[in-house]
């Protein structure tokens, strides 16, 4: 996104993704029992989700990575107001080099949607990175895309994709399974949650247009949402789910 001052996108959502909060309720629960230890979320965002689970878990403590400054900044600022300082840590780091990079070992990893941060085959290569960092017992909760039904070559090429980027969701499962891990809970974003996802990610750009017509940057923002919408309503919006996994180590 432009660095012209568009609003961030925490002002219109809750969560970076198509999850509503009923469902992020049911995530959480269905990560019990897992120890009061350490959570590490890759790809945080401003770490709204890793919030919650902490907040459930009054003596496990936390880390949040994203490398996005703003997002950080914010979800810090939340930190405070729910007087977490004591048990979070959000920084701006790059996951995929902390996880080569650390020592540590955690309870519970959460990766929402940000596999993409592994190349070639994204799944595959985010779950074997994460293993070594996993403590006995430890649990996963991976937010994966999938695809909902095969996508034509129209699709495709408005996506910028191709079919082998993602799985279907029964693939998606065997491959965790391949990997070695056990599916204890599996919950898919529903069609109103990927809609109010989208529309929220849009609101603050198209706020910006009806407020500043007469901005330099006008026609290059009008023409990023036009082609982020036109994908998502031509394309993805048909072929593209979300899985959540609730995962065990075998």
């Amino acid at each position: 996104m432009l660095s012209i001052g568009l609003p961030p996108l925490y002002k219109d959502l809750r969560f970076h993704g198509p999850l509503s909060q009923p469902r992020a309720d049911g995530l959480i629960r269905s990560l019990a029992p897992f120890r009061d230890g350490k959570v590490v979320d890759l790809g945080c965002g401003w770490g709204e989700f890793l919030l919650q689970v902490l907040a459930g878990k009054p003596k496990a403590i936390g880390l949040g990575l994203d490398i996005d400054a703003e997002s950080i900044e914010h979800g810090l600022k939340n930190v405070k107001a729910r007087e977490l300082e004591k048990r979070v840590e959000l920084v701006v780091h790059d996951a995929k080099s902390w996880l080569a990079e650390t020592g540590e070992t955690v309870d519970l990893v959460i990766m929402l949607g940000s596999t993409h941060l592994f190349a070639g085959d994204r799944t595959v290569e985010a779950l074997r990175a994460i293993r070594p960092i996993l403590n006995p017992g430890a649990k996963v909760l991976l937010g994966e895309t999938f695809w909902t039904v095969p996508p034509d070559q129209r699709e495709l090429q408005t996506m910028g994709a191709t079919k082998d980027r993602h799985r279907s969701l029964a693939d998606l499962v065997e491959t965790c399974f391949d990997e070695g891990y056990r599916l204890l809970n599996l919950s898919q974003a529903s069609r109103d949650e990927w809609d109010a996802f989208e529309s929220q990610h849009a609101a603050g750009v198209q706020r910006w247009l009806l407020q500043n017509k007469d901005s330099e940057h006008f026609a290059e923002v009008q023409d990023r949402a036009a082609r982020r919408r036109f994908t998502w309503l031509s394309a993805w919006r048909e072929t593209l789910g979300m899985a959540y996994l609730t995962l065990a180590v075998d």
